[in-house]
């Protein structure tokens, strides 16, 4: 991870650039496919008499997912390893 690290700790500015333009490019790529498709198919999954209920709670539950592998991934990558 450190391979280009310089003499003084610092990174060449090429490789902070690279970085840059690599997360920029993750969030872009999640926001045009997985982000936008993920609410998508929850809306056409239930008929239009239950789905502003359904919905809420497919939001409630992903939340709670993603709230619960953020709390526990660092433990777990402890404990199992990288």
């Amino acid at each position: 991870a450190f391979a280009f690290e310089g003499e003084d700790g610092d990174l060449p500015m090429a490789t902070k650039f690279i970085a840059i333009i690599g997360i920029f490019g993750v969030a872009g790529g999640y926001a045009c496919s997985f982000g936008p498709l993920t609410w998508l198919l929850v809306s056409e999954l239930f008929p239009s008499s239950i789905r502003g209920r359904a919905l809420g709670g497919s939001t409630i539950t992903s939340y709670c997912a993603g709230a619960i592998v953020s709390y526990s991934f660092l433990s777990v990558q402890t404990t199992f390893g990288p």
